[in-house]
């Protein structure tokens, strides 16, 4: 009788420690570096607000790129099947593109990088075109990416993008 009882507590111990549920402070915790299994669920299937653009130059200046008002209330998401989808706002852009899939992207590194492929032209990026960024925070309300950009006109920098929910 006695090792039966020791037997129930014993399993009743081991059950309620693997039925941990998790807590709202375990959504919210930033799960950058923490591999592609706790990033993935964070970065997909729910829209992201572009909130700022800064470029950092290699010369030590930096500028914040201008994000035109129409573009800050467009809902873009990563999709879990893979698709870049964007839902645009109330504010028109001169260049409004439709709704819907714009690219394709993949989480790489063990989820400390996403890669987009543009299919179509949107925001001034051009079909065909393709991003790579690391992933330097991320948590369910922000994310914060990067990127190293060579261009013809403004020379060497880093473009440094904050998305918010």
């Amino acid at each position: 009788m006695r090792y039966t009882f020791f037997l129930i507590i014993i399993v009743a111990t081991i059950l309620s420690i693997g039925c941990k549920k998790e807590t709202i402070d375990d959504i919210y915790a930033e799960k950058t570096g923490k591999g592609a299994n706790e990033v993935l669920p964070v970065v997909s299937n729910s829209f992201w607000r572009l909130t700022s653009i800064k470029l950092f130059f290699s010369n030590g200046t930096t500028a914040d790129s201008v994000i035109d008002d129409c573009e800050k209330d467009d809902l873009a998401t990563y999709n879990i099947n893979g698709d870049m989808t964007i839902i645009h706002g109330s504010v028109a852009c001169t260049i409004n593109p439709a709704d819907g899939k714009f690219g394709d992207w993949e989480l790489l590194d063990n989820g400390t990088r996403i890669k987009e492929t543009y299919t179509r032209d949107m925001r001034g990026i051009p079909t065909g075109t393709v991003r790579n960024f690391h992933i330097d925070y991320v948590a369910f309300k922000m994310m914060k990416i990067s990127r190293a950009v060579n261009d013809a006109v403004l020379g060497t920098y880093t473009e440094a993008t904050t998305l918010t929910r």
